[in-house]
């Protein structure tokens, strides 16, 4: 780039209007609409980017294009309203520029402000005609957007705008409803609406506001979910877009918030997704410490009996305890998903409220599974809550004949140790007793939910409400789940082992897919393809055979946001 070309560009950023004068005088019009930089911005989107409104309006009393663009097609419009610029935005409206144009994802000047939580900025260009249902490519609304950042002030002049934006007819017959309706129901590519994006951000002031507008509570997305399943799933990613103090300080009480609302305004917390998963299984997959489990079951649960709901759809589900065990399509239940990710503190709270411990999937026990990981401390918890070690899997073996058979294929000295000390837990059945265990009939194929109920049904829970585990059923500086062996030094087996991580879906992909394998151990590739994304499959277990994490929809999140999540997680570029 020549030394006009800079010199033009950083007097547009700093707002010096006379070096901009003289550069004019010196090189012509063509040096203020055909200097560009890396990003193809001239010198009115630097000026507008910067807030810079002096030179601004006399750039644009110069002769340049209100409209010229910049890579990706962004006006400078775009750049003030992205940044909260009220006054650049008032100045190049006055100017002409275009109030609906579309860069090259279909973002408008109103998104990119919806976005940032710009008040001002936004209510300005629904004053000069910006469309306010407009969508993006991901099919997310500027509605949409401010709901998903948590801007309940945006949400609420949005809201009020739509109100009164009604025709007079409209408002006469229907309250000034129908477009507000509009707000609430529009869905994204995958079918989520402002409620499921609030809920799985955690927005609980938005949730609340978006609720007493009206919003469907029970709404489905393309794969069954329910902002309530979303809330469940986003417990994960608390702290989103927030540093670690404030997460630690809010973010739980805003996630169970969040619960309470969609509860109480008749959330079905037994409601399932298209894999048949409740909220329930997803909040035994989060990585939340055990009080936190606790409490969230214990609102669901509560629901469920008619405690905490109010309004509609509340007392019809009332007196309805909620089915610790029941399964999804897989035949697993939310203890069996918790032991297969590992999460001790959720299969000791499950545990607590009445999950059987013996409730196999399609496949096999949840024992079996916690012996595939080598995890001491699953497998001490669900044989303290009297899992059946004598139960079989579909392969026709005791967990014990499965930890005896991956032991014999063990090369390495410290992992044939633990597979020692797992057999000697399964032969005493964790508590130090002894003898061996009897094999039992193999886990019925296809078991649902009702038949879990039923076989539940009267019984007490294994552990009573308030008991605690005891510490020593914990395992002490042994928490080989996952991929923690492979931290050892340089220790390689015959058959190297492989971690992957579980990535979902992008708001332009089709949603879950059942028929993917699941944590039973289906066959497939390395990477299968789950609505258009790939799903990696996690830690080869010892005995060879993939088991994948289950197929939840979550958002894909590309700024600063942990694991999220999130689809509908685009932004603008």
């Amino acid at each position: 780039m020549k030394l006009p070309a800079k010199q033009a560009l950083r007097a547009a950023q700093n707002g010096d209007v006379p070096k901009l004068q003289a550069l004019l005088a010196e090189h012509g019009l063509q040096i203020l609409t055909e200097t560009t930089d890396g990003e193809g911005s001239q010198p009115l989107h630097r000026a507008a980017a910067n807030n810079q409104l002096e030179a601004v309006a006399w750039l644009l009393r110069s002769g340049v294009d209100a409209d010229c663009r910049k890579n990706r097609f962004k006006t400078p419009l775009m750049e003030a309203c992205r940044l909260g610029h009220l006054e650049c935005a008032h100045a190049l409206l006055d100017a002409g520029a275009a109030v609906d144009a579309l860069k090259s994802n279909e973002w408008s000047s109103l998104l990119l402000g919806c976005n940032g939580g710009f008040v001002d900025v936004v209510l300005l260009l629904l004053e000069r005609g910006a469309d306010l249902h407009h969508q993006n490519r991901e099919g997310q609304s500027g509605f949409y957007l401010a709901a998903r950042e948590g801007h309940a002030q945006l949400c609420a002049a949005m809201l009020e705008r739509a109100r009164r934006s009604a025709p007079a007819e409209d408002r006469a017959a229907k309250g000034g409803d129908g477009a507000v309706s509009m707000l609430l129901s529009a869905r994204s590519g995958v079918r989520k609406t402002a409620l499921h994006i609030a809920a799985m951000a955690g927005r609980a002031e938005v949730l609340e506001l978006l609720l007493e507008a009206g919003a469907a509570v029970d709404a489905a997305d393309k794969s069954g979910l329910t902002p309530l399943h979303d809330v469940c799933s986003g417990i994960e990613a608390e702290g989103a877009g927030r540093n670690h103090a404030e997460a630690e300080a809010s973010t739980e009480r805003e996630y169970e918030r969040a619960v309470q609302l969609l509860l109480r305004a008749g959330a079905d917390a037994e409601a399932a997704d298209i894999c048949g998963r409740r909220a329930l299984h997803y909040i035994a997959v989060c990585e939340v410490d055990r009080r936190r489990l606790s409490s969230l079951a214990a609102l669901l649960s509560r629901a469920s009996d008619g405690d905490t709901c109010s309004g509609a759809g509340a007392g019809a589900r009332a007196g309805v305890a909620i089915d610790v065990n029941a399964v999804d399509d897989d035949g697993a239940s939310a203890l069996y998903l918790a032991v297969a990710r590992g999460h001790e503190d959720a299969v000791c709270t499950l545990l607590e409220i009445g999950a059987d411990a013996s409730l196999a999937s399609k496949k096999r026990s949840p024992l079996h599974v916690a012996v595939m990981w080598r995890n001491l401390g699953c497998m001490r918890l669900l044989l303290a809550a009297g899992a059946e070690a004598g139960a079989l899997d579909a392969a026709g073996q005791t967990a014990l004949q499965l930890a005896r058979e991956l032991r014999e294929r063990e090369r390495q000295p410290q992992r044939i140790a633990l597979w020692d000390e797992i057999s000697a837990q399964l032969l005493s059945g964790g508590d130090g007793g002894g003898g061996a265990v009897e094999p039992r009939s193999p886990p019925a194929s296809g078991r649902s939910s009702e038949g879990a109920a039923a076989a539940g049904a009267g019984a007490a829970p294994i552990l009573s409400p308030g008991s605690k585990l005891t510490a020593s059923l914990r395992p002490k500086g042994l928490n080989l789940h996952l991929g923690d062996i492979k931290e050892q030094e340089n220790l390689q087996s015959e058959e190297p082992e492989e971690r992957y991580e579980y990535r979902g879906n992008s708001d332009s992909s089709s949603g879950s897919d059942c028929s993917s394998p699941s944590y039973d151990g289906g066959s497939g590739s390395e990477e299968e393809r789950v609505g258009g994304d790939v799903v990696l499959i996690q830690q080869v277990p010892a005995g060879g055979e993939k088991e994948q994490a289950p197929a939840f929809e979550r958002e894909s999140r590309e700024r600063e946001r942990p694991p999220a999540a999130k689809a509908d997680r685009s932004v603008e570029g």
